[in-house]
C-alpha cells in the first residue's frame, strides 16, 4: 500500500510559519531601512529566483545568522512578499499594490508581479492610467504595459484633456505665488 499525505506540505508550512514568528531557527534577516524581517535562507531560496541566487553565493551558504540589506524596496512590501512565502495568501488593493509589485519586480516574484498587474489592470482609467503605465515601465511589466499603452492610445483625447484641466489648476494655484516672487524681484531690481 502506497500511501500521500495531502496535508503534509501544508502542515509543515504551516509550522516553518510558526517557527518565524518565533523568530527560530531562522537564519537570515532582511533589512529595508529601519524594518528588519527574520525568515530562513531556504523558504525564501525555493520561492524566489532572486534569492536563490543570493543563497548560492559562497558568503550565504556558511552557517550562520545573516543580515541582508535591501535597497530601494519598502518594507511592508517585502514583509507582505515573505508572509507570501509561509502562508500562500496575500491581499493586493489601491494602497498596497504601488509598493508591492516593484518588490515583486525585484525579488522576482512572479506570482505575486502577475497578481499586482492583473489588479492594475482591473482599475485601469483615465485618471490613473500614467501611474500604472509608468510602473509597468519601471517593473518591466510587459502585459500591463501593452495594455496601459493601449489604453492611452484608445483614449488619448480624455486622457489629454484630463491632465490639462489639472495642470492648468495647478498653474492657477501656483500664479499668485509666481507674480509675488516675481512681484518681489521687480522692486528689488528696481533699488538699484
Amino acid at each position: 500500500m502506497h500511501y500521500t499525505s495531502v496535508n503534509h506540505a501544508h502542515q509543515a508550512i504551516e509550522q516553518i510559519n510558526q517557527l518565524r514568528n518565533r523568530r527560530e531557527l531562522c537564519d537570515i534577516i532582511l533589512r529595508c531601512n529601519e524594518t528588519r524581517i527574520f525568515a530562513h535562507k531556504l523558504v525564501l531560496s525555493v520561492n524566489s529566483p532572486y534569492f536563490k541566487g543570493l543563497m548560492n553565493t559562497r558568503y550565504y551558504m556558511e552557517p550562520g545568522l545573516y543580515e541582508h540589506p535591501l535597497k530601494g524596496i519598502e518594507g511592508d512590501a517585502v514583509q507582505t512578499i515573505v508572509n507570501f512565502f509561509y502562508t500562500a495568501t496575500v491581499s493586493v488593493n489601491e494602497e498596497s499594490v504601488w509598493t508591492l509589485l516593484p518588490a515583486a519586480a525585484k525579488l522576482h516574484v512572479a506570482e505575486i508581479q502577475s497578481l499586482c498587474s492583473n489588479f492594475l489592470l482591473s482599475i485601469l482609467d483615465i485618471e490613473n492610467c500614467l501611474k500604472i503605465h509608468h510602473i509597468a515601465t519601471e517593473c518591466l511589466a510587459s502585459n500591463l504595459l501593452k495594455e496601459s499603452t493601449d489604453f492611452i492610445k484608445e483614449n488619448f483625447d480624455k486622457v489629454n484633456v484630463f491632465f490639462m484641466f489639472y495642470f492648468e489648476v495647478f498653474v492657477y494655484l501656483c500664479l499668485p505665488v509666481y507674480e509675488q516672487d516675481h512681484h518681489s524681484l521687480s522692486v528689488f531690481n528696481n533699488r538699484s
